[in-house]
């Protein structure tokens, strides 16, 4: 059979096209193995140590500081609604046990709430309602208008600040006289909490953003005291971008208190 030379022409192209194709597909290949995922993979932030020490002192403050009783005023307020506010008696016990009885304007106890760390508890005690659900992750959005968690609130009246997990810390001067700012930056490299420190390096406001920078929830300390060796806020107020606030004031407050067995646990009312 005779071969034109025409198509050895067309043979040797069609094979040297396909060679090409080859070495091409597999250096592209190469590449992506050996660099090409570098923009997936998370950015390192450098670590700074004295940032770092701040950040472990913020972990650890009251670390001896596990039950408490205080009494202090409540204030919720949501959008398009007046606030409300109670006095109320308060007492927790780290990581998720608490309780707080709202009193009302006109003496005894209007409502109770009560965490005993596998339940959630709320009784209305004027209408004999009660509510009573797995705990779950502990969120009080439903009472106080905040994805807050109990665990969260508690670390809160012991004076700790719930912080971002998994991020480097950043420290940075805001004045002389003014105190300093610690930024908690995640892998990618976004702040993803920014906690303003006074002289003492105490928290007087955390804001916690979301993954596109924005503003979630801001934390405002007004005050700070000590009670039996341990610095606890004087007043607290967690709102959200949406118009949610909630404020608590702690007064007479007693640090490791002796607590009863059946405090968080609440029964329902008898009929």
């Amino acid at each position: 059979m005779m071969i034109n030379a025409a198509d050895c022409l067309t043979t040797t192209a069609h094979r040297w096209l396909i060679a090409w194709l080859r070495t091409v597909l597999l250096g592209l290949l190469v590449i992506g193995l050996t660099g090409g995922c570098a923009g997936l993979r998370p950015a390192t932030v450098p670590t700074d140590p004295e940032s770092e020490a701040v950040l472990a002192q913020l972990k650890h403050a009251n670390s001896g500081l596990s039950q408490f009783k205080c009494v202090g005023r409540l204030t919720v307020k949501t959008p398009h609604q007046p606030a409300q506010s109670f006095r109320a008696a308060v007492a927790g016990q780290i990581p998720d046990r608490l309780r707080i009885d709202l009193f009302s304007p006109f003496g005894g106890s209007s409502a109770t709430l009560a965490s005993n760390g596998e339940h959630l508890f709320v009784v209305q005690h004027a209408s004999q309602e009660y509510r009573k659900k797995t705990l779950g992750q502990g969120s009080l959005r439903r009472i106080v208008g905040l994805d807050v968690s109990v665990v969260e609130l508690l670390e809160l009246m012991v004076g700790r600040l719930p912080l971002e997990a998994g991020c480097a810390a950043r420290r940075s001067s805001i004045g002389t006289d003014s105190g300093s700012q610690l930024d908690l930056i995640d892998r990618r490299g976004r702040v993803r909490q920014r906690i303003t420190l006074d002289t003492d390096s105490q928290p007087r406001q955390s804001v916690w953003f979301d993954t596109g920078g924005k503003p979630v929830y801001t934390l405002v300390v007004s005050g700070w005291q000590v009670v039996d060796g341990f610095a606890l806020p004087r007043q607290l107020e967690l709102s959200k971008e949406t118009g949610q606030r909630v404020t608590v004031g702690l007064e007479r407050y007693v640090a490791n208190a002796p607590m009863a067995d059946g405090l968080f646990t609440l029964a329902p009312p008898p009929f």
